[in-house]
């Protein structure tokens, strides 16, 4: 028996996982998930029901379930053990089959180009963020001031930097390169 091959298909399997695509009882919504059914359906009840998480209570899944005073119970359709790169596949394949975007509550497909998708998002709602951004500084101009204005050294290639804008220069060449330098030494 060669061990070898054995070994090398045990080590590739390690890195699968158990993936779960599923529908919601009664509703024509597909979704996916790697950990318990019961784990992922309270997640999704929490969810439906905590006015805190904004990003996901106001999903149209979440408001069709509260208008509707619906139950949340997940059905499985199918298990796979798939990579984290093929999960998006598998449950795009349901979602297509179910057609649970055009006649459903999937509001997006599991796969897109993101770029287009964010630069289209970007241009629909630019006027929205400026009023947005305008509402926020008017509000927080202090805060907004004084955090321009507190310098710290940048930890990757300690340059004085404002707290304002260390994330943007943590992507500059200045930095990459300072970094570098100070690794080389």
């Amino acid at each position: 028996m060669n061990y070898i091959i054995i070994l090398k298909i045990i080590i590739k399997m390690d890195k699968l996982k158990k993936l779960i695509v599923y529908r919601i009882d009664g509703i024509n919504y597909i979704g996916s998930t790697i950990v318990s059914l019961n784990i992922r359906q309270s997640n999704h009840i929490s969810d439906c029901y905590n006015v805190k998480i904004k990003h996901h209570y106001n999903t149209p899944l979440y408001i069709h379930v509260r208008e509707k005073s619906l139950q949340i119970k997940l059905i499985p359709i199918a298990y796979y053990f798939v990579s984290n790169k093929s999960r998006r596949y598998a449950e795009q394949y349901w979602i297509n089959k179910y057609d649970s975007v055009n006649n459903g509550l999937n509001t997006i497909n599991c796969i897109f180009d993101e770029k287009k998708s964010n630069k289209k998002f970007y241009e629909k709602n630019k006027e929205k963020r400026k009023i947005k951004q305008k509402k926020y500084y008017k509000k927080n101009k202090k805060f907004v001031n004084q955090k321009q204005k507190i310098k710290i050294n940048c930890p990757k290639c300690n340059c004085l930097i404002s707290t304002s804008n260390i994330a943007r220069h943590q992507k500059s060449k200045k930095c990459k390169k300072l970094m570098l330098l100070h690794h080389q030494l």
